[in-house]
């Protein structure tokens, strides 16, 4: 009984302990099953992890560049618009932070950015020098005529208008959309002319280191510019120019509007100096504000001289002296006397009935369609509501003059002469050097015209037919004028082009005002319906009208019409347009621009 019961015992414990051991290799399997899954997720999101953090440093390298290359293109910018260098700029956004600082280098301006983007610097320099080129910065600027798009023209690229921008049908401009204050204006304030009666300096003392003169408006429209009647001893510093509001009859530090007088542009002698505005805004009819000039810092042998009339010939405001950023310094001058100034209005232009794929900026902007920020103070039908804390842009300058015009005119003329009407019929011509040809110059069936210096038409250039009009392959990366004094016509099938290098362009200048500043019969100075190459074409007296398939890289000109599916395809390289004759436009052109390294 005993055996029976042990061998039981035995052979239970043996179950156990066999079930025990399957329970252990279970156990095992799932524990190795785990290790093995664990390692091989590690191995998958190691990598990952790793591209996507190298990722994320790369974008926050780019932002840093980009952020620093910004500031480059700001110098080159306000250089060319004649605006206010500092030694320092600063941006920031997305994150980043930048800084450049501007120097001189000789005549030229160097310019250092640092941008910074989390745990990244990078730097980029450029040097920019200033004549033989020309810097477009738009695919289309416009003067004050304006630019008109219907059909389905496209500007690839931003276009700035100090007229109104209007479209139909579906016209696109990828880039920004900007209608600045025009330059037609009315004289809304003014006192002053012929000799002064009184000399008043300023930006001598403390007691005299500013100018004060309080004005009237009898508009809501807004301001546009203010003209002063100055002249200088010695070298002083650049003014700030104020409109401020009134407090007790006196300016105070509320600057409502400002902009920068630049010493450069006063002399000696007394002279009308104007003066824009970095924003735009209506001011209340009857309301006193401030005409102020700043001077950052005064001297007794560095000073301005305000022109002033001892009549009271401007009842509606008087003179004071004193220091804008010092309270309770202002002491007022002789009850009679009034400065020499003018306050101009107006001009205020619109943007209506446009797809704009990036940002819109006007005073009013109607029935467009805006991707980017709409900024404006009024507007209707758009698909967004205006952005209001945004002032108005500014006119902006054509980046060339009539200076420019005349002394590519003169290079031309130094080449040699042609006298009498030119035309190419089924041949091909060859200029290697500057031409001018006294009358027109007409190029028809088929016929080539390759051209390697300025050329100068005193009539009028027709690019007709399966016709070329190209620049010399010897002139590499430069690029040629066609300076013309009458009107430009270029057919469907004519071809207008650089030479194939990057950088080479065929720019055509018409003097001409035909559809601008004088009518000609309806006949514009530019008639583009074909040119589909490399050409900058410039207009800055007429219009520029394109119609069918037309084509070109960029427009300069008073006014504008694009019909059709007339497309302008801006290129970055017309930021700076090289010649190779000794006369350029007074533009900044680029001498360096790259990353540098610490």
């Amino acid at each position: 009984m005993n055996a029976q019961i042990l061998q039981k015992y035995f052979k239970k414990n043996m179950q156990n302990k066999n079930q025990k051991e399957d329970g252990m290799v279970i156990m095992g399997a799932l524990l190795l099953f785990l290790t093995i899954s664990v390692t091989v997720l590690v191995g998958i999101a190691t990598p990952v992890a790793i591209q996507v953090r190298t990722a994320s440093d790369f974008l926050q390298s780019k932002q840093g560049y980009i952020s620093a290359d910004v500031l480059n293109e700001e110098a080159l910018y306000r250089l060319n618009q004649g605006r206010t260098l500092p030694s320092s700029l600063v941006l920031s956004f997305n994150d980043s932070t930048s800084t450049a600082l501007i120097s001189d280098v000789g005549t030229s301006k160097q310019i250092i950015s640092t941008g910074i983007s989390g745990a990244f610097t990078r730097l980029s320099k450029s040097i920019f020098t200033q004549g033989e080129g020309l810097s477009i910065s738009y695919g289309a600027q416009v003067g004050d005529g304006g630019l008109t798009m219907s059909g389905s023209p496209t500007i690839v690229g931003s276009v700035i208008s100090n007229g109104n921008i209007n479209g139909s049908g579906v016209s696109t401009i990828t880039g920004s959309a900007i209608a600045s204050t025009a330059s037609v204006q009315t004289t809304d304030q003014q006192n002053g002319s012929g000799v002064p009666s009184v000399n008043t300096t300023f930006g001598n003392v403390n007691a005299s280191q500013d100018f004060a003169q309080s004005f009237t408006v009898s508009t809501t429209t807004a301001v546009a510019r203010v003209m002063v009647y100055l002249k200088k001893t010695g070298a002083p510093s650049n003014i700030t120019v104020r409109i401020t509001t009134d407090s007790s009859n006196k300016p105070t530090n509320t600057t409502l509007i400002s902009g920068t007088l630049n010493a450069s542009q006063v002399s000696t002698a007394y002279g009308w100096v104007p003066i824009m505005f970095t924003s735009n805004i209506s001011l209340t009819p009857g309301t006193t504000y401030w005409l102020v000039l700043d001077v950052p810092s005064n001297s007794s042998s560095k000073t301005y001289v305000m022109g002033v009339s001892n009549t009271n010939s401007y009842t509606a405001g008087s003179i004071m002296l004193g220091r804008y950023n010092t309270a309770n310094s202002w002491v007022a001058q002789s009850a009679n006397n009034d400065a020499f100034f003018q306050i101009y209005l107006g001009g205020v232009s619109n943007i209506n009935g446009v797809v704009v794929n990036g940002s819109a900026s006007a005073y009013t902007v109607t029935n467009s369609t805006v991707s980017g920020t709409l900024s404006c103070q009024n507007g209707s039908g758009n698909n967004k509501s205006c952005n209001t804390s945004s002032s108005t842009p500014t006119t902006r300058l054509f980046p060339f003059s009539n200076n420019d015009i005349d002394g590519w005119k003169a290079e031309a003329t130094a080449g040699g002469v042609y006298t009498g009407n030119l035309t190419l019929d089924n041949i091909d011509a060859t200029s290697t050097n500057a031409l001018k040809i006294n009358g027109n110059l007409t190029i028809t069936d088929a016929a080539r015209m390759t051209i390697g210096g300025t050329l100068y038409v005193t009539g009028n250039l027709s690019v007709q037919g399966d016709t070329d009009l190209i620049l010399n392959a010897s002139a590499g990366s430069k690029s040629v004028v066609v300076v013309v004094d009458g009107t430009v016509n270029i057919g469907n099938a004519a071809n207008v082009n650089g030479n194939g290098t990057a950088g080479s362009y065929m720019v055509i200048v018409t003097s001409s005002g035909c559809g601008g500043l004088t009518s000609c019969g309806g006949t514009s100075a530019m008639t583009i319906s074909g040119a589909a190459g490399a050409v900058v074409l410039l207009a800055p007296n007429g219009q520029v009208t394109f119609n069918g398939s037309a084509s070109a890289k960029a427009v300069v000109a008073y006014k504008m019409s694009l019909t059709g599916a007339t497309t302008l395809n801006y290129e970055s390289g017309l930021s700076t347009i090289s010649f190779d004759g000794a006369v350029g436009g007074s533009s900044w052109i680029t001498d360096t621009w790259k990353e540098i390294y610490q």
